[in-house]
């Protein structure tokens, strides 16, 4: 877009002729990214710590649904609700909080368990 000074959405008539009027596209989109990430992140942790109670126990058990499913439905909670927030793509930011929550609670397993001195 930024190149072939394609508009990002249709414009009022005012036609920048500069590649920086398209350019600051890049670090706006970056901004809301982070912050989107930020949301998604900071609902995930609250979820998390409220179903402490009743997701621990049940994670502690062998099966793989039973290991990873509650964090990745926390994952999946927090990003569509941060998505209905912010418009339309809920259940696209669903999908990735999911994703996030399941990479995490894999690396997690996998990690060796580090015992305190």
């Amino acid at each position: 877009m930024m190149l072939t000074r394609a508009p990002p959405f249709a414009e009022s008539g005012h036609a920048s002729g500069s590649v920086f009027g398209y350019a600051g596209w890049v670090p706006a989109g970056l901004v809301v990214g982070m912050l989107g990430g930020l949301a998604v992140g900071f609902a995930y942790a609250l979820l998390a710590a409220i179903s402490e109670g009743w997701r621990v126990p049940y994670e502690s058990r062998s099966s793989p649904l039973a290991k990873f499913g509650p964090r990745t439905v926390c994952g999946a909670i927090a990003g569509l609700t941060v998505g209905l927030l912010t418009g339309p793509g809920a259940i696209g930011v669903a999908v990735a909080g999911a994703i996030t929550a399941l990479v995490l609670a894999v690396r997690d397993e996998r990690a060796p368990s580090r015992s305190s001195p």
